[in-house]
């Protein structure tokens, strides 16, 4: 996402319809500076863990610079790689 590798970032998803659902964040408009791990927590549900990053995304459209908080939901794939199940 940071350095617009589509490629890189589309293989840590755990799934094409996931990709395609979570395209708005990775559009050629966003330009995004995470600065913090505010958090890191496992999803007592499942083996997941949620990580909450802070940061800053540029839309280069409209040059508006906005503050911003993401949450991705990170657990392992049955290959055991870790992938990206969300992100909010």
């Amino acid at each position: 996402m940071v350095e617009h590798n589509n490629m890189d970032n589309n293989a840590g998803f755990v799934n094409e319809k996931l990709v395609d659902a979570m395209k708005y964040y990775y559009g050629e408009q966003f330009q995004y500076r995470f600065t913090a791990i505010e958090s890191i927590e496992p999803n007592p549900m499942n083996d997941n863990l949620h990580i909450t990053v802070t940061g800053q995304r540029l839309d280069t459209n409209t040059q508006t610079i906005e503050d911003v908080k993401m949450m991705y939901a990170l657990g392992q794939n049955d290959q055991g790689d870790w992938v990206i199940y969300t992100i909010d």
